[in-house]
C-alpha cells in the first residue's frame, strides 16, 4: 500500500508527467513547482509505493475555516486502489486540523470515477461549471461539510453513488 508524504520541490517533475498523462489540459510544471514551495499557500502531498511517485493532491485553505482541494491525480496503474481516497482523506485531515469546517473542489462531469469517489465520500454537488475545463467541457463543484456527520446521511450518500455511478446532474 502507498505511503503518503508532504511534497518536496524536487517531486514536480514526477508530479507533472502524471498530470500531463491524466489530463488533456494540464497544469504546467511551473505550477507544481510553486505548488511545493513552502511560501505557496498550498499543501502538497504525494503517494509513492515503492519510491514511485503515484498520486498527489494540492489544497489550499483560501479563507479562514474553508478548504479547497485544487488538483487530485493517480497515474492510471495505481487507480481502483484506494490511492485517491487516501490523498483525499489526507487533505482532508489537514484542512479539519487547521480548523476547516468545509471542503470544495471542482471535477469535469465525465470523470465517472472520480465523481463516484467525492460522492461516496460525502460530497453534494453546488454548482454547475459550463466550460471550466475548456469548450464543452464542463465541470462540477461540490462540497461536503468537515465537522463530525451524520453517518445515516453518509450511508446514503454512499448507497446513491453505488447505484448512480455518477452525480445527476444539478
Amino acid at each position: 500500500y502507498p505511503e503518503t508524504r508532504r511534497g518536496r520541490p524536487g517531486d514536480a517533475a514526477a508530479i507533472a508527467r502524471i498530470e500531463r498523462a491524466s489530463f488533456p489540459d494540464p497544469w504546467p510544471p511551473d505550477v507544481f513547482e510553486e505548488c511545493l514551495e513552502p511560501w505557496s499557500g498550498i499543501s502538497t502531498w504525494i503517494a509513492a509505493d515503492a519510491g514511485r511517485i503515484v498520486g498527489y493532491v494540492c489544497a489550499a485553505i483560501p479563507s479562514p475555516g474553508v478548504l479547497h482541494v485544487a488538483n487530485l491525480c493517480v497515474t492510471r496503474s495505481a487507480r481502483r486502489m484506494g490511492v485517491g481516497r487516501l490523498l483525499l482523506e489526507t487533505a482532508e485531515d489537514w484542512g479539519a486540523a487547521s480548523g476547516c469546517r468545509a471542503c470544495f473542489l471542482e471535477v469535469r462531469c465525465t470523470n465517472r470515477a472520480a465523481v463516484g469517489l467525492y460522492i461516496g465520500k460525502g460530497y453534494t454537488p453546488c454548482g454547475h461549471l459550463p466550460g471550466y475545463y475548456g469548450p464543452r467541457r464542463h465541470g462540477l463543484r461540490l462540497v461536503r461539510s468537515l465537522e463530525a456527520g451524520n453517518p445515516e446521511k453518509a450511508a446514503l450518500a454512499g448507497a446513491l453513488a453505488g447505484r448512480l455511478g455518477a452525480a445527476p446532474p444539478v
